[in-house]
């Protein structure tokens, strides 16, 4: 397995135990109250949903698009899904979770993904009729 790493290398992969090749990828510049930062790693904070991922998005992300609306709803919006035409006819929303174990009391992984895509279309006032999948690797 090949991941992106700040500093290249080797590291052990904690779910499969396998050794993991690092490729090196350029720091990217964020600021923070006006002054600049390195952002050197990931953390789990930039997907729990709160302001550090907020952060992440809206300074790191979103700047690498060119095209970031095609219909009313897109990236701008910072919405959770977006509209794919612009008399917002289609909309569209994925949802991906990582949570150990997969299976836990009352639910599990692909439940909790599902569930919280389909919440996210209900709220937009759309129908469900179509899955997007996302895999993390």
């Amino acid at each position: 397995m090949t991941v992106a790493s700040f500093g290249g290398g080797h590291q052990t992969d904690d779910f499969t135990n396998h050794a993991v090749h690092m490729f090196e990828v350029p720091r990217i510049g964020i600021t923070h109250n006006k002054e600049p930062q390195d952002l050197t790693h990931i953390e789990t904070a930039h997907g729990a949903g709160g302001k550090v991922m907020q952060r992440l998005i809206e300074e790191v992300i979103i700047p690498s698009f060119g095209r970031r609306n095609v219909g009313p709803i897109g990236l701008d919006q910072m919405d959770d899904g977006a509209t794919l035409d612009q008399d917002a006819h289609l909309v569209v929303c994925t949802d991906a979770h990582t949570v150990k174990p997969l299976f836990f009391p009352g639910g599990n992984l692909g439940t909790l993904t599902a569930c919280g895509t389909i919440n996210d279309l209900a709220v937009m006032g759309a129908e469900p009729f179509a899955m997007t999948n996302t895999v993390i690797v």
